[in-house]
């Protein structure tokens, strides 16, 4: 468990990680756990509340991470002028190489408004 935890730009707060499970040799190696909780995730202007990922895979080899998710749920992302609520993914795939990463997921956001603009959305997701 962390209180807060800054890594670059990203700030992480009341993380919870009950087991994480490690293998590896130098550069390459794998890690898992059965869940991953986080208070609030900032990043620049976004806040992301209420974080619940659920048995987190992931494999990193020199710097090329890849990460997946069955399921993950997330209460509240905002941003000035917007907000999503109620947010769930499904099969989140994330790869990461240095500062580069791109992120797919199924996703299902019941509510939300983008600068007044609502939004209601079931189907696939992909964030770079």
């Amino acid at each position: 468990n962390a209180d807060d935890l800054q890594i670059t730009t990203v700030r992480l707060r009341n993380v919870q990680i009950p087991q994480l499970a490690l293998t590896g040799n130098g550069a390459q190696g794998s890690f898992s756990t059965p869940q991953v909780r986080a208070g609030s995730l900032a990043v620049d202007i976004v806040t992301i509340n209420n974080i619940a990922l659920n048995q987190l895979k992931g494999e990193f080899k020199d710097a090329q991470t890849q990460i997946t998710v069955p399921s993950a749920n997330v209460a509240n992302v905002a941003w000035p002028e917007s907000t999503l609520s109620n947010l769930s993914l499904a099969e989140l795939v994330a790869d990461v190489n240095g500062a580069k990463y791109e992120i797919n997921a199924a996703a299902r956001l019941p509510q939300g408004s983008i600068n007044g603009a609502a939004l209601n959305i079931d189907g696939g997701w992909t964030a770079q």
